[in-house]
Protein backbone atom coordinates (compact mmCIF):
# COMPACT_ATOMS: atom_id res chain seq x y z
CA UNK A 1 0.00 0.00 0.00
CA UNK A 2 1.12 3.60 -0.66
CA UNK A 3 1.65 6.68 1.38
CA UNK A 4 0.26 9.58 1.10
CA UNK A 5 2.80 12.94 2.02
CA UNK A 6 0.31 15.90 2.74
CA UNK A 7 1.76 19.40 2.47
CA UNK A 8 0.82 21.25 5.46
CA UNK A 9 1.50 24.62 2.88
CA UNK A 10 -1.88 24.01 1.13
CA UNK A 11 -3.64 21.69 3.49
CA UNK A 12 -4.02 22.79 7.12
CA UNK A 13 -3.63 20.35 9.92
CA UNK A 14 -5.28 21.40 13.13
CA UNK A 15 -2.26 21.49 15.97
CA UNK A 16 0.34 22.43 13.29
CA UNK A 17 0.38 26.02 12.34
CA UNK A 18 2.14 27.44 16.30
CA UNK A 19 4.01 24.03 16.31
CA UNK A 20 6.69 21.83 14.93
CA UNK A 21 5.22 18.36 15.64
CA UNK A 22 2.23 17.05 16.83
CA UNK A 23 2.44 14.38 19.82
CA UNK A 24 2.40 10.38 19.09
CA UNK A 25 -1.29 9.42 19.64
CA UNK A 26 -3.00 12.85 19.03
CA UNK A 27 -6.55 12.69 16.36
CA UNK A 28 -7.23 15.02 13.81
CA UNK A 29 -8.83 15.60 11.06
CA UNK A 30 -7.45 17.06 7.30
CA UNK A 31 -9.11 18.96 4.29
CA UNK A 32 -8.50 18.42 1.09
CA UNK A 33 -9.99 20.34 -1.74
CA UNK A 34 -9.71 19.28 -5.11
CA UNK A 35 -11.61 19.10 -9.01
CA UNK A 36 -11.72 15.23 -8.40
CA UNK A 37 -14.70 13.55 -7.20
CA UNK A 38 -12.54 10.87 -5.73
CA UNK A 39 -8.60 11.02 -4.05
CA UNK A 40 -6.13 8.17 -3.98
CA UNK A 41 -5.94 8.18 -0.54
CA UNK A 42 -8.13 5.45 1.17
CA UNK A 43 -8.63 3.90 4.88
CA UNK A 44 -5.88 2.93 6.85
CA UNK A 45 -3.17 4.78 4.35
CA UNK A 46 -0.15 5.95 5.87
CA UNK A 47 0.27 9.77 5.73
CA UNK A 48 3.51 12.06 6.56
CA UNK A 49 3.14 15.50 6.94
CA UNK A 50 5.42 18.11 5.47
CA UNK A 51 5.74 21.80 6.94
CA UNK A 52 7.76 24.88 5.68
CA UNK A 53 9.94 26.02 7.65
CA UNK A 54 12.99 28.29 6.59
CA UNK A 55 14.14 27.39 3.46
CA UNK A 56 13.95 23.84 3.79
CA UNK A 57 10.52 21.24 3.95
CA UNK A 58 10.48 19.42 7.33
CA UNK A 59 8.67 16.11 7.82
CA UNK A 60 6.87 16.55 11.27
CA UNK A 61 4.83 13.43 11.58
CA UNK A 62 4.00 10.33 10.13
CA UNK A 63 0.15 9.42 10.64
CA UNK A 64 -2.81 6.70 9.37
CA UNK A 65 -6.49 7.58 7.72
CA UNK A 66 -8.70 5.87 10.11
CA UNK A 67 -11.50 7.38 8.65
CA UNK A 68 -12.77 8.76 5.55
CA UNK A 69 -15.91 10.83 6.14
CA UNK A 70 -18.50 11.82 3.21
CA UNK A 71 -17.43 14.68 0.45
CA UNK A 72 -18.79 17.87 0.03
CA UNK A 73 -19.91 19.09 -3.41
CA UNK A 74 -19.11 22.70 -3.61
CA UNK A 75 -21.51 23.46 -7.00
CA UNK A 76 -20.31 26.11 -9.27
CA UNK A 77 -23.48 27.96 -10.87
CA UNK A 78 -21.25 30.48 -12.31
CA UNK A 79 -20.26 30.80 -15.84
CA UNK A 80 -16.73 32.89 -17.04
CA UNK A 81 -17.97 34.57 -20.35
CA UNK A 82 -16.12 36.20 -23.40
CA UNK A 83 -16.92 36.93 -26.60
CA UNK A 84 -15.46 33.99 -28.42
CA UNK A 85 -16.08 31.46 -25.80
CA UNK A 86 -18.27 30.18 -22.36
CA UNK A 87 -16.29 28.38 -20.27
CA UNK A 88 -18.27 26.51 -17.50
CA UNK A 89 -16.92 26.34 -13.99
CA UNK A 90 -16.49 22.52 -12.65
CA UNK A 91 -17.91 21.77 -9.70
CA UNK A 92 -15.25 21.31 -6.77
CA UNK A 93 -15.21 18.87 -3.74
CA UNK A 94 -14.43 19.17 0.09
CA UNK A 95 -12.74 15.36 1.17
CA UNK A 96 -12.07 15.32 4.91
CA UNK A 97 -9.80 12.32 6.60
CA UNK A 98 -9.73 11.67 9.98
CA UNK A 99 -5.91 10.39 11.30
CA UNK A 100 -4.17 9.75 14.14
CA UNK A 101 -0.63 10.35 14.69
CA UNK A 102 1.86 7.51 14.75
CA UNK A 103 5.32 8.60 15.49
CA UNK A 104 6.93 12.30 15.66
CA UNK A 105 9.95 12.50 12.74
CA UNK A 106 13.01 13.88 14.33
CA UNK A 107 16.16 11.96 13.12
CA UNK A 108 17.31 13.45 9.16
CA UNK A 109 13.83 14.72 9.13
CA UNK A 110 14.37 17.57 6.10
CA UNK A 111 14.34 17.43 2.90
CA UNK A 112 17.95 18.97 2.18
CA UNK A 113 19.18 15.85 4.52
CA UNK A 114 16.90 13.03 2.38
CA UNK A 115 16.47 14.32 -1.25
CA UNK A 116 19.62 12.08 -2.57
CA UNK A 117 18.14 9.50 -0.88
CA UNK A 118 14.51 9.38 -2.22
CA UNK A 119 14.45 8.22 -6.12
CA UNK A 120 11.05 10.23 -6.59
CA UNK A 121 13.53 13.77 -6.55
CA UNK A 122 15.27 14.12 -9.57
CA UNK A 123 15.46 18.13 -9.44
CA UNK A 124 18.42 18.69 -7.31
CA UNK A 125 18.65 22.42 -7.24
CA UNK A 126 14.49 22.73 -5.94
CA UNK A 127 13.98 19.62 -4.78
CA UNK A 128 10.88 21.13 -3.18
CA UNK A 129 9.24 21.17 -6.47
CA UNK A 130 8.81 17.42 -6.05
CA UNK A 131 6.34 18.30 -3.10
CA UNK A 132 4.26 21.85 -4.60
CA UNK A 133 0.94 20.00 -4.52
CA UNK A 134 -1.80 19.55 -1.93
CA UNK A 135 -0.43 15.65 -1.97
CA UNK A 136 1.45 13.19 -3.32
CA UNK A 137 1.99 9.35 -3.38
CA UNK A 138 4.67 7.88 -1.83
CA UNK A 139 5.71 4.87 -2.66
CA UNK A 140 6.84 1.96 0.30
CA UNK A 141 10.55 2.12 0.10
CA UNK A 142 10.02 6.38 -0.24
CA UNK A 143 7.76 6.23 3.00
CA UNK A 144 10.02 4.14 5.13
CA UNK A 145 13.39 5.99 4.20
CA UNK A 146 11.35 9.30 5.54
CA UNK A 147 9.79 7.68 8.62
CA UNK A 148 13.28 6.03 9.89
CA UNK A 149 15.68 9.10 8.74
CA UNK A 150 17.60 6.83 6.82
CA UNK A 151 20.40 8.54 4.25
CA UNK A 152 22.01 6.91 1.17
CA UNK A 153 25.64 8.07 2.24
CA UNK A 154 27.25 7.51 -1.09
CA UNK A 155 24.90 8.89 -3.06
CA UNK A 156 24.09 12.21 -0.64
CA UNK A 157 27.92 12.86 -0.39
CA UNK A 158 28.54 12.52 -4.87
CA UNK A 159 25.01 14.55 -4.78
CA UNK A 160 25.81 17.45 -2.59
CA UNK A 161 29.66 17.81 -3.62
CA UNK A 162 28.97 17.38 -7.70
CA UNK A 163 26.01 19.91 -7.71
CA UNK A 164 28.20 22.49 -5.67
CA UNK A 165 30.37 22.58 -8.50
CA UNK A 166 29.92 25.82 -11.20
CA UNK A 167 28.04 24.78 -14.29
CA UNK A 168 31.28 24.68 -16.43
CA UNK A 169 32.87 22.19 -14.13
CA UNK A 170 30.08 20.06 -13.47
CA UNK A 171 30.13 19.50 -18.09
CA UNK A 172 33.89 19.16 -17.62
CA UNK A 173 34.00 16.54 -14.86
CA UNK A 174 31.24 14.61 -16.91
CA UNK A 175 33.08 14.83 -20.02
CA UNK A 176 36.43 13.46 -18.58
CA UNK A 177 34.03 10.59 -17.02
CA UNK A 178 33.06 9.84 -20.51
CA UNK A 179 36.16 9.36 -21.39
CA UNK A 180 37.35 6.94 -18.54
CA UNK A 181 34.52 4.83 -18.12
CA UNK A 182 34.23 4.71 -21.70
CA UNK A 183 30.02 5.04 -21.49
CA UNK A 184 27.44 7.85 -21.69
CA UNK A 185 25.31 5.48 -19.75
CA UNK A 186 26.43 6.22 -16.14
CA UNK A 187 23.52 3.27 -14.59
CA UNK A 188 26.05 0.73 -15.28
CA UNK A 189 28.67 2.81 -13.57
CA UNK A 190 28.98 2.16 -9.38
CA UNK A 191 28.48 5.07 -7.51
CA UNK A 192 31.08 4.15 -5.63
CA UNK A 193 33.38 4.38 -8.27
CA UNK A 194 32.29 7.57 -9.33
CA UNK A 195 32.50 9.19 -6.21
CA UNK A 196 36.08 8.05 -6.40
CA UNK A 197 36.90 9.91 -9.87
CA UNK A 198 34.98 13.07 -8.28
CA UNK A 199 37.24 13.20 -5.89
CA UNK A 200 40.36 13.21 -8.19
CA UNK A 201 38.92 15.72 -9.95
CA UNK A 202 37.93 18.20 -7.34
CA UNK A 203 41.20 17.48 -6.01
CA UNK A 204 43.06 18.35 -9.44
CA UNK A 205 40.82 20.76 -10.36
CA UNK A 206 39.17 22.86 -7.68
CA UNK A 207 41.40 22.20 -4.39
CA UNK A 208 44.66 22.65 -6.55
CA UNK A 209 43.53 26.23 -7.69
CA UNK A 210 42.16 27.14 -3.94
CA UNK A 211 45.78 26.49 -2.91
CA UNK A 212 46.72 28.89 -5.63
CA UNK A 213 44.68 31.32 -4.35
CA UNK A 214 45.88 31.41 -0.65
CA UNK A 215 49.40 31.40 -2.51
CA UNK A 216 48.32 34.65 -4.27
CA UNK A 217 46.99 36.29 -1.68
CA UNK A 218 49.93 35.57 0.80
CA UNK A 219 52.19 37.09 -1.44
CA UNK A 220 49.90 40.01 -2.04
CA UNK A 221 49.55 40.73 1.53
CA UNK A 222 53.02 40.39 2.36
CA UNK A 223 54.22 42.97 -0.62
CA UNK A 224 51.70 45.01 -1.64
CA UNK A 225 49.27 45.37 1.60
CA UNK A 226 50.75 48.74 2.19
CA UNK A 227 50.16 50.07 -1.30
CA UNK A 228 46.89 48.92 -2.51
CA UNK A 229 43.45 47.86 -0.60
CA UNK A 230 44.48 44.04 -0.75
CA UNK A 231 40.92 43.18 -0.71
CA UNK A 232 39.70 44.28 -3.05
CA UNK A 233 41.97 42.78 -5.91
CA UNK A 234 40.15 40.31 -7.55
CA UNK A 235 39.82 37.96 -11.13
CA UNK A 236 37.06 39.09 -13.92
CA UNK A 237 34.68 35.64 -14.94
CA UNK A 238 35.12 35.57 -18.58
CA UNK A 239 31.78 33.79 -18.61
CA UNK A 240 29.92 36.31 -16.17
CA UNK A 241 32.36 39.45 -16.59
CA UNK A 242 31.54 39.83 -12.45
CA UNK A 243 34.52 40.50 -10.56
CA UNK A 244 35.33 37.65 -7.93
CA UNK A 245 37.34 38.77 -4.74
CA UNK A 246 40.77 37.13 -4.07
CA UNK A 247 40.86 37.57 -0.26
CA UNK A 248 37.68 36.46 0.18
CA UNK A 249 37.85 33.21 -1.82
CA UNK A 250 41.10 32.26 -0.30
CA UNK A 251 39.51 32.62 3.09
CA UNK A 252 36.81 30.07 2.35
CA UNK A 253 39.47 27.79 0.84
CA UNK A 254 41.12 28.22 3.80
CA UNK A 255 38.57 27.39 6.03
CA UNK A 256 38.27 24.14 3.86
CA UNK A 257 41.45 22.67 4.23
CA UNK A 258 41.35 23.99 8.29
CA UNK A 259 37.96 21.28 8.44
CA UNK A 260 39.92 18.67 6.49
CA UNK A 261 42.60 18.80 8.48
CA UNK A 262 39.76 18.00 11.20
CA UNK A 263 37.96 15.38 9.65
CA UNK A 264 38.80 13.87 5.96
CA UNK A 265 35.36 13.51 4.04
CA UNK A 266 36.43 10.38 2.93
CA UNK A 267 37.43 8.72 5.86
CA UNK A 268 34.33 10.04 7.05
CA UNK A 269 31.78 8.60 4.32
CA UNK A 270 34.16 4.83 4.84
CA UNK A 271 33.02 4.85 8.35
CA UNK A 272 29.40 5.57 7.66
CA UNK A 273 29.46 2.74 5.08
CA UNK A 274 30.79 0.08 7.05
CA UNK A 275 28.50 0.58 9.93
CA UNK A 276 25.66 0.72 7.42
CA UNK A 277 26.55 -1.63 4.93
CA UNK A 278 22.93 -3.52 4.81
CA UNK A 279 21.35 -0.02 4.37
CA UNK A 280 23.77 1.00 1.19
CA UNK A 281 23.12 -2.33 -0.25
CA UNK A 282 19.03 -1.54 0.31
CA UNK A 283 20.04 1.97 -1.41
CA UNK A 284 22.13 0.59 -4.15
CA UNK A 285 19.04 -2.06 -5.21
CA UNK A 286 16.40 1.07 -4.91
CA UNK A 287 18.86 2.96 -7.46
CA UNK A 288 20.02 0.78 -9.33
CA UNK A 289 18.27 2.05 -12.79
CA UNK A 290 18.99 5.48 -11.48
CA UNK A 291 22.02 7.74 -13.05
CA UNK A 292 24.31 9.78 -11.18
CA UNK A 293 22.44 12.76 -9.10
CA UNK A 294 24.11 15.72 -10.99
CA UNK A 295 22.40 18.81 -12.82
CA UNK A 296 23.78 19.73 -15.47
CA UNK A 297 21.15 22.31 -16.78
CA UNK A 298 22.52 24.73 -14.02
Amino acid sequence: MSAIAINTKYVQIPGLENQDFLEKGKNGQLKISSLEPTLPISLGNNLVFIKPINDDLVFTNSATVTRIDPRLVVKSDSTSASRTNKTKKRDSYDHYFSFEVEEILKENNKLSELEYSLPIISNYLKPEVHFQTQYRTLEKDDYQTIVKGWIYATRTVFGKLANALPRQNKLEFMIESIDNFSTINFKEISLVDGLDFLYKYIDRRILSRGELLIGIDRILNRHLGDLLPVEEVGLIDPQSNKAQNINSQAKIFNDLFQLEKGKNLKDSLRETIDKNSQLEERFQKMFSRKTWPIDLER
